[in-house]
């Protein structure tokens, strides 16, 4: 089963935004993830004008410059490649420009596995201002192995992982931990992943020699320990665990393996636990900031994690997601940030098999985007939201493409309040600030039981969920952009799936 090549190529990494050229189209720079050994990896570039000529560069190095009044991301000392090309479409048609530029990429080298490069293009345009040069957004372009998926467990007292073939979704090691995996997350390469595990810490994954082989990275101070993120400017992880004395705070543990402090706590925040009983948390893109959630509430407490702030390792913020009445209960489940780190986005819950909600927060405005201005107060994306979105109740996880939309999915009634347990599965576009242009489209191919977590490929184009006990198996892969089936894998012994992480 092929699930990932031949799918839509949709952004690597976004490292800065273009200019516009005629018709006001900002060039658009694309690329699937850069595994080593990808047989017909390209970039892609469209959205301009066509029949215009342009450059693209790869740079070692990013920077911060402008060409002709046109923004320049690219360190252009360090630069790696050039190449010209022109653009097919419709000649002078402004938007209609585009063209898929083939590079090779290397066979799997672990020593290469993190390398980092940018690339944008510039467009020759007439009808770009100043002078007649516009440029596409940057990219960063990371050297990966390939595709993996990391599946953590919890049935107590050995709990089982797994790791599959990324390409096949075949079933390929197998182990257990002394204790729940909790979450897990990739070091950007893919030569790492790391695993929060109940009463044992942080555990390392080392994919060297091509199979993973576990070790013990950080032990917590108590046995609770729960999310875990990776900051991949400062190399840190950050986990929620509990202190020595049994209140939970993130630590800060140095995942830099060439820092004398390797494997250490080298921050810890003061005062988490003041605000209640916390658990599910989400970290900026930056890494400068946490949004916690407070369990059994709607409130979202800001963390600042920025070592160079002055209220570093401090509460910034303390967030409310709009309640409407619609049930007794409304509470929030989960957190995450869009890629540009602009938005803050919340799941909420509400009794029985009352539909979820999604709430959005615009952090540089510091308000709730209202997704009905008609009605009294904010509105979150749901029943009472302008159009109305029925997604199922109980919602649990999220997972945010680099373009903006969401993969989100819950363990309760499916399909806009059905009786069921089945749980739910579907993917969500918004398309600006003012809350217009939302739209939902639901899996409907089936049974997704017990659909804890759901978590998007390195291309944005699979979506897997854990779905232990559903009639088409244990983990389910489906297409992102049309939410259908495209396959599925039994584990052995498997119970409830508490994570997943690609490589």
């Amino acid at each position: 089963m092929e699930i990932l090549l031949a799918l839509p190529f949709l952004f690597q990494n976004h490292a800065g935004d273009g200019s516009p050229g005629s018709g006001g189209f900002v060039p658009r720079l694309s690329s699937p993830q850069a595994w080593m050994g990808r047989t017909g990896y390209r970039l892609s570039i469209e959205n301009s004008l066509g029949g215009a000529s342009g450059i693209i560069g790869i740079s070692a190095a990013p920077g911060s410059s402008s060409w002709n009044g046109a923004p320049v991301w690219l360190d252009l000392g360090q630069l790696r490649v050039t190449r010209n090309f022109t653009l097919s479409g419709p000649a002078g048609v402004p938007g209609e420009g585009w063209v898929d530029l083939p590079f090779a990429l290397p066979a799997p080298l672990e020593f290469l596995a993190g390398l980092t490069f940018w690339g944008q293009a510039a467009i020759f345009d007439p009808g770009a201002s100043p002078s007649g040069i516009c440029t596409s957004n940057a990219l960063a372009l990371v050297l990966t192995l390939p595709p993996k998926i990391l599946v953590g467990c919890s049935v107590g007292s050995p709990s089982p992982w797994y790791t599959l073939d990324g390409l096949t979704g075949g079933l390929e090691q197998s182990g257990s931990f002394n204790g729940t995996a909790h979450r897990g997350v990739t070091r950007p390469g893919g030569l790492d992943q790391f695993l929060s595990v109940y009463g044992q810490g942080i555990m390392r994954g080392d994919w060297s020699g091509g199979s993973i082989n576990w070790s013990p990275f950080w032990s917590t101070p108590s046995s609770m320990i729960s999310g875990i993120a990776f900051d991949s400017t400062r190399q840190r992880l950050w986990v929620l665990a509990e202190n020595n004395i049994g209140q939970d705070e993130l630590f800060a543990v140095d995942a830099d393996a060439s820092s004398p402090t390797w494997g250490q706590t080298v921050a810890e925040t003061t005062g988490a636990s003041a605000v209640g009983i916390v658990q599910p948390w989400a970290l900026s893109p930056d890494g400068n900031t946490a949004a916690i959630v407070k369990v059994l509430s709607d409130s979202v407490y800001l963390w600042d994690l920025d070592p160079s702030s002055s209220t570093y390792l401090q509460n910034t913020a303390h967030l409310d997601v709009p309640a409407h009445n619609q049930s007794a209960i409304h509470l929030v489940t989960n957190v995450g940030f869009t890629p540009d780190g602009k938005e803050l986005v919340a799941l909420v819950q509400h009794a029985g098999i009352t539909n979820g909600e999604i709430g959005r927060y615009d952090l540089e405005a510091g308000v709730w985007i209202d997704h009905d201005p008609v009605a009294f107060g904010a509105q979150c994306i749901g029943e009472l939201s302008s159009p109305p979105i029925l997604m199922g109740s109980a919602p649990t996880d999220l997972d945010l493409a680099r373009d903006g939309w969401m993969v989100v999915c819950g363990f309760g009634a499916p399909l806009g309040g059905g009786q069921g347990t089945e749980g739910w599965l579907g993917r969500l576009d918004t398309t600006s600030l003012s809350g217009s242009g939302v739209t939902w489209t639901p899996y409907t191919g089936g049974r997704v039981d017990n659909s804890w977590h759901c978590k998007l490929d390195g291309d944005q184009a699979v979506v897997a969920v854990g779905t232990h006990g559903a009639p088409a198996g244990d983990i389910q892969f489906l297409d992102a952009s049309t939410m259908t089936f495209r396959g599925s894998e039994f584990l052995p012994g498997v119970g409830q799936i508490t994570t997943l992480a690609w490589r």
